[in-house]
């Protein structure tokens, strides 16, 4: 009985009670925490699931998804956020005197105090997450008929993904929330840690873009989501910004795109009436183990260093601000350079656009040092940090707009060039080029063409590379100025960009991008068309289009022949495809190269007479069509068509009403797909207008065209134009010859002619270029 008293009353049983005592304490406050996790949890990745697992058990494929596609943000940006929350929550007694002076009073050591603390919290960050990942494993297992392998190793590894990068965010904050007095600091300061690579890569790359002519690196969050590259990659013609060159070395973003990535595989069988297992081909990469492996030593990094500043905490410092200098002052400089970034933005000269970064740097240096450490008290003995930045802004402004010194005007001559590739804007129908949103509008994004080997190409390519090293690093017109006339609208500004990228003979690789130019030079690119190379990449874009690729249907990336279609120019309505064999599919490529490496730049891109014909490779103005406008130059492709007997030329549909407006090149901020200035026709008869009209309403006044000079303008008008130069976008209205009378329309049916057929009038869109305007019209335009 001694004994057993003994063993009861010596410290190592005390300590044993304090330890369970802590822990039970520990997770009764905070219980509610992985509940309220496991719930969101299921409802944003596993309820989705649950409800349309039937369809993924059709017969021909075999489906994995952890989650369904498009709630990949709810669940991604849900990690970090989650797991930041419950880290505040458990070390909140660190922001409270009283409670701290309670807990580093209980008898148990600070040591062990933080690792209850620290590892209760990380259960509760790892426990909703694996139960949501368990759950969507199970449901799967459930519907399945033959469970491969491939998708348990998807499943680890996204659960791996989301368990490390919770606990990378947990293990950050808890970090940082050692170091903080206040509540307040644990939020800013958790927040400034989680993102400072993307913050810093943000700031240098709107920096950089600003002030250095040529800078090959951009700015912008649009791609956090998308695949990770290293260094400067080009995307779809568009520079991946430094952003996205570091979102894999923040425990915020890291696992983002993994995650999308591997969470869903896809088998299809050759014969969907074999067995499920027999025949199939996988289309999933090799997970990033490496990467995982990192960032797990990020976390028990953190956690070590979290929990030797946790045994060093003075007490005294919490419901205090400010009690953590360095952390004061790194974010008030981040205040200061973030501010001096943002003012680069602004639409004004660069000198002026220069000092208001350094008023604004220097105002938001005091004011973030203010609010950190309540009151201007902190200056008298950080006072150095505010000139130490603003000199330090000035001196890099001042080496970055004299382009490192004409480091980044050079040219290289053209014997150093192996060879070279460069964006520009010409035909998208002729170009390797893609579709994409931006803001409300489908925008054409180009990719770099090339690549150029030739000398007489290279010596091009150097030839206009010069004149744009020679442009002033200036901010594009605005939509506003172009409309009202301020400048000549040859000399008008517009967003790029353009990038011109070298490999030197010596192995070295040279980029430069240029963000703005002239419309004027903008033209001038378009003598790239005559050089070797493009002829080439228009051989192989018409022959993909006519002939596909040569893949199984069964494979990934398999793109079939597409439809031959031919329109009416002028009223654009649906028509049948032609049909015709491969041997006059050979002869309308044929056809098509011997005209267009005919055709002069003024005959394709400002063509002095309309359009006979619309030729369109897939449905006209789908998202992925090639139309070609076929003007009288078209002399082989307009006989082989006649010759066949496929098409008799169109007439001419009788014009009620016409409208003009002023073309104005869409010139924002943030619009960096670049100006597509090809201008096609296009009406309220295609389900997808492949320009926006309504930017020429919103900028150019109306004019209404006389009746008594429809007949003047109609032989100006024309089908396609490239808007260098100026032109107006005439809004016809034409009588429908589709028009019945009789029909009504059926609100039930999803055809577009059964609509078409009830509507007495079109609106078809033509341009009409400003050096064709006849005498008679003059007046009105």
């Amino acid at each position: 009985m001694k004994r057993r008293r003994k063993a009861m009353t010596s410290p190592a049983y005390s300590d044993r009670r304090v330890f369970w005592h802590e822990l039970r304490l520990t997770v009764r406050q905070f219980w509610l925490l992985p509940v309220v996790g496991a719930v969101y949890f299921f409802l944003v990745m596993n309820l989705p699931l649950l409800l349309i697992l039937d369809s993924y058990s059709y017969s021909g494929y075999a489906n994995f998804e952890m989650y369904v596609q498009g709630y990949d943000a709810g669940i991604q940006y849900a990690i970090p956020v989650f797991a930041g929350l419950v880290a505040l929550c458990v070390f909140f007694f660190l922001f409270q005197a009283r409670a701290t002076d309670t807990y580093f009073s209980l008898g148990v050591r600070r040591g062990t105090l933080f690792g209850i603390r620290y590892l209760t919290g990380a259960v509760f960050v790892a426990l909703p997450l694996l139960l949501a990942c368990l759950c969507s494993l199970f449901a799967q297992l459930a519907v399945q008929p033959v469970f491969y392998g491939v998708f348990f190793r998807s499943w680890l590894y996204v659960t791996l993904l989301m368990l490390v990068g919770g606990l990378a965010m947990y293990s950050l904050a808890v970090l940082v929330i050692t170091l903080c007095g206040t509540v307040s600091e644990g939020v800013v300061y958790t927040l400034l840690a989680s993102i400072l690579p993307l913050l810093l890569a943000w700031i240098a790359g709107s920096v950089l873009q600003s002030l250095l002519p040529g800078c090959p690196y951009g700015a912008g969050f649009s791609h956090l989501s998308e695949p990770p590259y290293g260094g400067v990659m080009f995307e779809d013609g568009i520079p991946i910004s430094l952003v996205e060159a570091v979102k894999l070395f923040t425990p915020f973003s890291f696992h983002f795109y993994d995650i999308s990535t591997f969470q869903s595989v896809y088998f299809k069988n050759g014969d969907a009436s074999t067995a499920i297992n027999t025949s199939y081909r996988i289309s999933v990469a090799s997970p990033h183990w490496g990467m995982l492996a990192g960032w797990a030593l990020f976390v028990a990094a953190a956690a070590l260093l979290a929990y030797l500043l946790f045994r060093r905490r003075r007490a005294e410092i919490s419901g205090f601000a400010g009690s953590c200098r360095p952390l004061g002052i790194a974010a008030a400089v981040l205040a200061a350079l973030f501010t001096f970034a943002a003012l680069q933005y602004l639409p004004v000269s660069l000198p002026l656009r220069v000092l208001c970064g350094l008023f604004g740097a220097a105002a938001a240096l005091v004011l973030a040092g203010m609010i950190a450490f309540r009151g201007v008290g902190w200056l008298k003995k950080s006072w150095p940090s505010l000139p130490a930045t603003a000199g330090g802004l000035l001196v890099a402004a001042v080496v970055l707009a004299t382009g490192l010194f004409g480091y980044s005007a050079r040219v290289p001559a053209v014997q150093e060039i192996a060879q070279a590739s460069i964006t520009y804007h010409g035909d998208p129908n002729l170009m390797e080029a893609s579709e994409i949103m931006s803001g409300v509008y489908i925008s054409t994004v180009y990719m770099p063409s090339g690549p150029y080997t030739s000398a007489g190409d290279l010596e091009r390519i150097v030839s206009l590379h010069e004149k744009l090293a020679q442009l002033p690093l200036e901010r594009f017109t605005s939509s506003e100025r172009i409309a009202d006339g301020d400048v000549a609208y040859q000399d008008a500004v517009v967003n790029g960009p353009v990038f011109v990228e070298y490999t030197l003979k010596n192995g070295r690789t040279m980029t430069r991008r240029y963000a703005t130019l002239p419309l004027s030079l903008m033209e001038e690119f378009l003598q790239l068309d005559e050089t070797q190379a493009i002829p080439q990449a228009w051989e192989e874009k018409l022959r993909l289009r006519l002939f596909g690729n040569g893949k199984a249907e069964e494979d990934r990336g398999y793109q079939p022949p597409e439809d031959i279609y031919l329109y009416n120019p002028s009223l654009l309505l649906d028509e049948p495809p032609l049909d015709l064999t491969t041997q006059e599919r050979e002869q309308l490529l044929d056809c098509l190269l011997a005209d267009l490496s005919e055709q002069t730049l003024q005959d394709h891109y400002f063509p002095e007479e309309d359009a006979v014909l619309l030729l369109s490779l897939g449905y006209y103005d789908s998202m992925d069509s090639c139309a070609l406008f076929l003007t009288p130059s078209f002399t082989r492709t307009l006989d082989f068509l006649l010759a066949q007997g496929r098409y008799t030329l169109p007439e001419a549909p009788e014009i009620l009403r016409a409208t003009a407006y002023r073309f104005v090149p869409e010139n924002r901020r943030g619009y960096s797909c670049g100006q597509d200035l090809f201008l096609q026709a296009s009406g309220d008869s295609r389900p997808e207008p492949s320009y926006p009209i309504y930017d020429a309403e919103r900028y150019g006044n109306p004019r209404e065209i006389p009746a008594e000079l429809l007949d003047d303008l109609v032989p100006c008008l024309r089908s396609s134009y490239y808007a260098s130069r100026k032109v107006y976008m005439v809004e016809l209205e034409v009588v429908n010859p589709m028009y019945d009378p009789h029909a009504r329309e059926d609100p039930n049916s999803t055809s577009y002619s059964d609509y078409l057929i009830t509507q007495e009038t079109l609106t078809i869109y033509k341009l009409l270029p400003v050096d064709a305007i006849p005498d008679s019209l003059q007046a009105y335009l």
